[in-house]
């Protein structure tokens, strides 16, 4: 049953445009994160790399384009379940061996198979979280709790939030009115918030490894909102040396050689240890269940009625490009020829 909006006075709901100004001064003060090359800037065509595998029509076509990351979501319950075949291990394998098994024991088991549960109804939740940029009319879907927020791709300022590792954030300002009505949400807290909306940038669990790979996903999502699929098939030498690969969260070792082949092990060994098998059958199965609303589909079906939106493509420089130049340099600017020129990162 889908539950009633709360009502909001329009007098108290904030001007998107400033805050998303305000709160995008507040990340750029964060050590935590590092501003991109705004869209109306093109990767220097020269070191852009394009992988790739796009052929499958219900993840890539020419109205839109969806990441499917259930993969990353099934490491992190990997994390969280392993301590339950552990503990049952202990208490019901190598207890005995040593001659100390108490049913006693059993008790600490009860930790391991809350945390686990908990979440694995986490994983379960976040599994059908989506999002879907649609190219057709320049919108990206995102959903937020029960409810799915559009906001228009012209307004994105990109970001890389460093920790761990390196995460590609896709800023929009803040849909307020629309946030602020949710019953599941303190229309307060809304109206206070620092940051803007944020949205993840991941297609592949390879995106994190570097500010190189943010950028790179960050041009195949540009390229694509302005210029369609064709702008985004993988590249001849990628074809040539069989290195075509479909974007996905799963993370698939090779057997190597020497040293290598010890991880690969440990890897397999881990994989059953933590129910692996069964993660992955569950977290794909609630992430397949998931269905867009009618209101999306309806957005992105052929032949929509995008009258009430401004589909027009963000156009990209063809004058100046920007390049990574390495961890001290960071990105640069281009011009057609390859000459170094100081621009701001935010295209006029």
């Amino acid at each position: 049953m889908v539950k009633e909006l709360r009502t909001i006075d329009p007098t108290t709901v904030p001007d998107a445009a400033v805050e998303f100004k305000r709160q995008c001064e507040y990340l750029d003060q964060q050590t935590n994160h590092g501003a991109l090359p705004d869209i109306r800037y093109a990767m220097d065509p020269e070191q852009v790399w394009l992988s790739n595998d796009v052929s499958d029509v219900d993840q890539f076509n020419e109205r839109y384009i969806e990441p499917r990351v259930e993969g990353q979501i099934t490491f992190l319950m990997q994390l969280a379940t392993a301590g339950v075949p552990m503990s049952l291990t202990t208490v019901f394998v190598l207890a005995p061996l040593f001659g100390e098994f108490h049913v006693k024991g059993i008790l600490i088991c009860i930790p391991f198979f809350l945390f686990a549960s908990f979440f694995l109804w986490l994983g379960t939740s976040i599994a059908q979280c989506r999002i879907r940029f649609n190219r057709q009319a320049q919108l990206v879907h995102v959903t937020y709790g029960d409810a799915v927020m559009h906001v228009p791709w012209r307004d994105v300022r990109p970001y890389t939030e460093f920790g761990h590792d390196y995460r590609l954030r896709l800023y929009f300002p803040v849909p307020y009115l629309e946030m602020m009505q949710q019953p599941s949400a303190d229309p307060e807290r809304v109206r206070k918030r620092k940051r803007p909306f944020g949205v993840e940038g991941d297609f592949d669990i390879y995106d994190n490894l570097s500010l190189d790979h943010n950028l790179q996903r960050l041009e195949f999502i540009r390229r694509y909102m302005e210029h369609g699929l064709d702008a985004i098939q993988p590249g001849r030498e990628f074809v040539e040396k069989g290195l075509v690969r479909k974007p996905t969260g799963d993370d698939k070792f090779e057997w190597l050689s020497g040293m290598n082949n010890i991880a690969v092990i440990f890897n397999v060994l881990f994989n059953l240890l933590s129910l692996k098998p069964f993660l992955d059958r569950w977290i794909k199965h609630k992430a397949n269940s998931f269905r867009w609303p009618e209101e999306v589909e309806r957005l992105c079906a052929p032949g929509a009625d995008l009258s009430a939106y401004d589909t027009r493509p963000v156009k990209s420089s063809t004058r100046y490009f920007y390049r990574y130049a390495g961890m001290y340099k960071g990105v640069i600017f281009v011009d057609h020829k390859g000459r170094q020129v100081h621009l701001r990162s935010t295209a006029e």
